[in-house]
């Protein structure tokens, strides 16, 4: 059996596996009520927006397509954040946690292999989630607006999907690091939340610079196609036009450094990683 094929039967195994676990129908859960939630803002206030206090001034200035599609990707960027973590945080420390490494790892398998199949396939149990949201979003906006702006929805979830693939990729290097899941779980969100954000805001607040290059501040790109009003952002003058194709494509290429860049780390370390 050749390499390749190897790959595929591991990435097969393991996304029946994630696609059986807990952890994706209580994502699929999660999604679920968030999407009922925001259908109940969508249908009760949307038509009323210029009565929500953010909108309050600039109401005539924006599309309805504009506003509806800033509320529900700027909640939806947090999605691929606990995808990754659900789906990735155990990969290497919950195998050792479990003890079940001591079987996986000793098969005539390369740990190439072994990575690169678990990526794709928690990858892909991850992209059925952000799916299923983007579905919800697609769903109030044919029955609010009676249109979708396809261009601009199918914009903003490729970026979510690759934002979701560098967030596991971060998340892989963080659990080749550890032998236990739960220090896993624990690192990725200490990192993404409270690490990034201080950074952000120390970088902006000292140097009146604001770091694009960080991976939590990439993610207002998922929203910005829409609306580019970015609340990490204390000093930068806010403009209701949508991102302009440079800058999209500026994070874009921070995301995918990201992803490269922490995913072969992860398989240096894993290569070197000793089972204990």
């Amino acid at each position: 059996m050749s390499p390749i094929q190897k790959t595929y039967w591991i990435f097969r195994y393991y996304f029946v596996s994630f696609y059986r676990s807990r952890s994706f129908y209580f994502m699929l859960s999660v999604i679920t009520i968030a999407g009922a939630m925001l259908t109940y803002l969508t249908m009760k206030y949307f038509l009323h927006y210029s009565g929500i206090s953010i909108f309050q001034g600039i109401s005539s200035l924006l599309s309805e397509q504009q506003v509806l599609g800033f509320i529900w990707t700027y909640v939806g960027s947090y999605i691929p954040v606990f995808a990754a973590v659900f789906f990735g945080s155990s990969a290497i420390s919950g195998e050792i946690e479990s003890r079940s490494a001591y079987s996986v790892f000793p098969l005539p398998v390369s740990r190439t292999s072994l990575m690169i199949g678990k990526y794709f396939a928690s990858l892909l149990a991850g992209f059925l989630i952000v799916i299923y949201y983007y579905a919800f979003f697609a769903v109030n906006s044919l029955i609010v607006l009676g249109t979708l702006d396809t261009g601009t929805f199918t914009l903003s979830l490729a970026l979510s999907l690759a934002f979701l693939s560098s967030l596991l990729s971060l998340t892989y290097l963080v659990s080749t690091l550890f032998n236990r899941a739960t220090y896993s779980y624990i690192t990725v969100f200490i990192i993404y939340f409270l690490i990034f954000t201080a950074l952000n805001y120390v970088i902006q607040l000292l140097y009146n610079y604001f770091p694009f290059y960080l991976l939590n501040n990439t993610s207002t790109v998922i929203s910005r196609v829409y609306l580019n009003f970015n609340p990490s952002s204390l000093f930068l003058s806010q403009n209701i036009l949508p991102l302009s194709m440079d800058e999209a494509i500026l994070y874009t290429g921070v995301i995918f450094a990201y992803t490269f860049i922490c995913f072969i780390a992860a398989l240096f370390i894993f290569q070197e990683k000793e089972v204990k």
